[in-house]
């Protein structure tokens, strides 16, 4: 939540909240696989991500690391193979 944050300063408060709904969604979620709430705001989230970087309200390092760090927020895709 500190690198949303840091970039949260460039997006809109409806934006930061799909963030985070994505982040609470993916940290009590048992597989990604099996959760369509879970995949469907990882989605919006990404979307909101790529979108600002797309029109250069954001680097691509930062949005790298925000998009990893929401991404770490949910259960091991390797071990729920």
């Amino acid at each position: 939540m500190n690198l949303l944050d840091r970039f949260g300063t460039d997006l809109l408060q409806e934006e930061q909240e799909q963030i985070r709904t994505a982040a609470d969604a993916l940290l009590f979620c048992d597989r990604l696989e099996s959760d369509r709430e879970a995949r469907k705001a990882l989605r919006v989230a990404s979307d909101v991500v790529i979108r600002r970087t797309v029109c250069g309200c954001a680097l691509g390092a930062v949005t790298d690391s925000l998009l990893v760090e929401l991404v770490s927020c949910g259960p091991d895709l390797e071990a729920s193979r």
